[in-house]
């Protein structure tokens, strides 16, 4: 029997340089890569993630043509 590894994946509102939430979005996926995971990381927003280009899966989710009030619910 063989091991599979398994994908991980960390989503974000908003990946831009900052403090909070972003904070500890941007140092979890550095952390991943740091170890040897390639993570995949979906953000309504990536900001400058030029860094981790080939060292992670970036996926930008557009949610400009929902209704504002509805753009969490979506992508969540």
């Amino acid at each position: 029997m063989t091991a599979r590894a398994g994908r991980i994946g960390v989503t974000a509102n908003n990946l831009a340089r900052g403090g909070g939430m972003e904070r500890q979005a941007r140092d979890l996926i550095e952390g991943l890569i740091e170890r040897g995971i390639r993570p995949v990381v979906l953000a309504r927003k990536l900001g400058d993630c030029s860094a981790w280009a080939g060292k992670a899966e970036l996926v930008e989710v557009d949610s400009r043509l929902i209704p504002a009030k509805l753009r969490d619910w979506w992508f969540s």
